[in-house]
């Protein structure tokens, strides 16, 4: 398995000591708030980085315990902020079966029996089917959220799903302004318009033509440095800046304007 890797080994020790903000944790209570399931950036001392709570007790599951062991190729990245699966994913706890389902950005999704405390590798086509269902609805709200990790995260899994009611607001959100930078050391490189980039994404799945949408931009001409703040030029001579610092994650500074 992965862990046998002393590279990564190494890389668990020394990355928490960099000082960025940990990815936030993940927690999804059932409708009778009996069932949670919480989700952290970092493994505890014996390697477990998702948690269960029912009236039966307590658990803990690692990554490869999750289904994350077949190999390099197939693992979650590790960053400065933590573990990166779970970063937009859509999660739910349905309340006939008490099945918790998160459904990744890479379309993979992870069933556990909260009564077991166990994965589950197959389920009933109808338990799926509704699962499914689920997800689409929660994706097409998270559109009109105003976080612009859950618009992104919307526009990703109506694109998966094929959410067709969902094309007018991913087509609003071409034009969507949020940001960030890719760095290479301390300075900034290029400028990605993730939601845009997210719903350019979903409408071309969905078969749908998309022309002019900018979703990249190089640094230079882009980007300039004011007060220790970013500020990204956009449409011609126009400015937004954002008030507060930037907070720096596994990609760069995240802005939301």
């Amino acid at each position: 398995m992965l862990r046998c890797f002393i590279l990564l080994n190494i890389m668990l020790v020394l990355l928490p000591l960099f000082g960025t903000e940990p990815f936030d944790d993940s927690l999804t209570v059932s409708k009778d708030g009996k069932c949670s399931v919480q989700i952290k950036a970092w493994e505890d001392d014996k390697e477990r980085i998702l948690f269960i709570k029912t009236p039966k007790g307590k658990s803990g599951l690692t990554m490869e315990e999750l289904g994350f062991d077949a190999g390099p190729e197939d693992y979650p990245t590790i960053t400065t902020a933590g573990w990166d699966w779970y970063q937009n994913s859509i999660t739910h706890i349905d309340p006939d079966t008490n099945i918790f389902a998160i459904r990744l950005k890479s379309s993979k999704t992870i069933y556990l029996d909260l009564n077991s405390r166990t994965v589950v590798n197959k389920l009933a086509d109808k338990v799926v089917v509704g699962m499914e269902k689920v997800f689409a609805e929660k994706a097409n709200k998270m559109l009109k959220s105003k976080d612009s990790r859950k618009r992104e995260t919307g526009a990703i899994f109506v694109g998966q799903l094929k959410v067709k009611k969902a094309i007018p607001v991913l087509r609003k959100l071409l034009s969507d302004r949020s940001w960030f930078t890719l760095t290479s050391g301390d300075e900034p490189t290029m400028v990605i318009l993730y939601v845009r980039q997210a719903a350019k994404t979903a409408l071309e799945s969905m078969g749908q033509k998309v022309e002019g949408v900018v979703t990249e931009l190089p640094k230079e001409g882009h980007v300039i440095e004011k007060n220790y703040q970013y500020i990204l030029r956009l449409d011609g001579d126009k400015v937004e800046q954002k008030d507060e610092t930037p907070k720096t994650n596994n990609t760069g500074n995240k802005e939301e304007w």
